[in-house]
């Protein structure tokens, strides 16, 4: 509602400032018949009054219609802007809340954990943890901030990955506890043969085999964690960068002009090189 009455405003404003320019334009006709016939009123006078007429009507006749689709574009570009922000917003919160809630379930654990260590806690990865990004996925090229755009892409490749290396850590820490609970029983039916002796050694290969794997896997774990904690960072600095940004007036109509020619000469340098 607020914009619209200033583009009201703005339009009213822009037709007073053209009327007052228009009876200037027909005063210093008046002043210009007088000053060369010596007369108020004449012929010449009055053709010179009927072209300046004529000129501003057809300036507003261009103008009027020229500020209404530039309204309207504005708020066309307002709408989508907005929708914009809101895709953002959404994705870039779903990711903070997320991560605040892994972290207090798991990441922490993991941070603090030693290099060359199994993670040996579970963490359940959900069916479809990032449902807002999901539903906005198809739409991710509206946003016009390269870095924005390049970094919410970037960001959900680090995620999802880390959600892969979650769901084989689970993997192998229980295939680790599984041979780990069947190694004792694996010799008991005969205790003093060589078969119970082979099946105990072949029982300590595979926890052996488990517990390594588990290890070397911790690693992959606590890289991938450090990975998606910084492509978030990456994200957050972007985001906030694009919104001081987006509170910076623009440059003034002239430089936009002169940018636009010197844009012009450059397009048509090139067209006679080529």
């Amino acid at each position: 509602m607020l914009r619209r009455l200033r583009e009201a405003g703005a339009t009213f404003v822009a037709l007073c400032v053209m009327g007052a320019f228009a009876s200037a334009l027909v005063v210093a006709a008046l002043a210009a018949g007088f000053a060369i016939n010596g007369k108020l009123w004449s012929q010449e006078a009055a053709a010179w009054v009927q072209a300046v007429g004529s000129l501003i009507g057809l300036a507003v006749a261009i103008f009027v219609p020229w500020l209404q689709h530039r309204h309207k574009c504005q708020g066309e570009d307002d709408a989508e802007r907005k929708v914009v922000a809101r895709m953002v917003d959404g994705i870039h919160e779903e990711l903070e809340t997320s991560f605040k809630i892994f972290n207090s379930r798991f990441g922490d654990m993991v941070k603090k954990s030693k290099e060359g260590t199994a993670i040996s806690n579970i963490f359940r990865v959900p069916k479809d943890p990032f449902p807002v990004y999901r539903a906005w996925a198809g739409e991710i090229g509206r946003i016009g901030n390269r870095a924005v755009r390049t970094n919410i892409v970037e960001t959900h490749v680090y995620v999802m990955g880390l959600m892969g290396t979650l769901e084989t850590n689970n993997e192998l820490i229980e295939a680790l506890d599984q041979a780990e609970r069947e190694e004792p029983s694996a010799g008991a039916a005969i205790l003093d043969t060589l078969k119970s002796e082979a099946a105990k050694s072949h029982a300590k290969d595979r926890v052996d085999r488990a517990a390594r794997e588990s290890k070397d896997y911790g690693d992959k774990l606590r890289r991938a964690v450090s990975d998606a904690h910084g492509a978030i960072d990456c994200l957050r600095e972007a985001i906030d960068t694009a919104k001081s940004q987006e509170r910076q007036p623009g440059p003034p109509w002239w430089t936009r002009l002169g940018n636009w020619i010197k844009a012009q000469n450059a397009k048509c340098k090139e067209a006679d090189t080529a």
